[in-house]
């Protein structure tokens, strides 16, 4: 897998994953650029 992760403070993301009114310290964002499926049964499985 390629791709790139962040990690977000800014309150305007952290009000978005709140739980019971707290809001997480932190959240990780995950962008896939590309994905390299070891499986293709995996692929069927999965519907894709």
């Amino acid at each position: 897998m390629n791709g790139i992760a962040e990690i977000l403070e800014s309150p305007d993301h952290l009000a978005r994953f709140a739980v019971a009114g707290q809001p997480p310290k932190s959240i990780l964002r995950i962008t896939a650029n590309t994905v390299f499926f070891q499986c293709s049964r995996a692929v069927i499985r999965a519907g894709l």
